[in-house]
C-alpha cells in the first residue's frame, strides 16, 4: 500500500509492469472505487458469468476464472485509467494476464486501506461518544451527540 492515496471511497495509484508475455511495458495512473455498490456488485458478477460463459464455474480452468473475475471486478471498480488500459471489447482484455492481476491487487489493496481508515474513524468516535458520556457531557436520551 506504498503508493496508494484515498479521497474518501476514492483509491489512487500507479501500476508500472511490463507483460509476462508480451514484455511489453504498461504503466499508468488509476483511480478506482475502495467499495462497490450492491449494483456494481451485481453488475460485476453477471459478467463474470458472461465471461465464463456456460461452463460450471468450478469446471472453468483456473487462470481463465481468475481473468474473468479480475476483469469484471475492475470494469465496475475502475474509474480513471490511462488509455492504454482501454479496449474495444472489455478495458484491459488485451493485457497481459499479470497486468490485469496487478491492478485488481492494487484496486483490493485501495479497499483493504479503505475500510482500515474507516474502523480508525469509528473506533475513535466511540471512543469520543464513551468519554462525553462517563463525563456526564452526554445522556443517550436527552442530548444530542457532538461528533465533530
Amino acid at each position: 500500500m506504498q503508493d496508494i492515496k484515498l479521497d474518501g471511497s476514492i483509491g489512487f495509484f500507479s501500476v508500472n509492469e511490463i507483460g509476462s508475455v508480451t514484455q511489453e511495458t504498461f504503466a499508468g495512473e488509476f483511480a478506482v472505487k475502495c467499495i462497490l455498490s450492491p449494483l456494481d456488485q451485481i453488475k460485476a458478477n453477471k459478467l463474470y458469468r458472461d465471461l465464463i460463459g456456460e461452463t460450471s464455474p468450478h469446471l472453468v480452468p483456473e487462470n481463465i476464472g481468475a481473468l474473468a473475475l479480475a476483469l469484471s471486478q475492475l470494469k465496475y471498480r475502475i474509474i480513471k485509467a490511462p488509455a492504454g488500459w482501454k479496449h474495444d471489447e472489455i478495458d484491459g482484455g488485451h493485457l497481459d494476464a499479470n497486468i490485469v492481476t496487478e491492478v485488481l491487487n492494487r484496486a483490493v489493496e485501495c479497499q483493504v486501506k479503505f475500510q482500515q481508515e474507516a474502523k480508525k474513524r469509528l473506533e475513535g468516535l466511540q471512543a469520543k461518544l464513551t468519554e462525553q458520556y462517563n463525563n456526564g457531557e452526554f445522556t443517550p436520551k436527552k442530548d444530542k451527540l457532538d461528533i465533530t
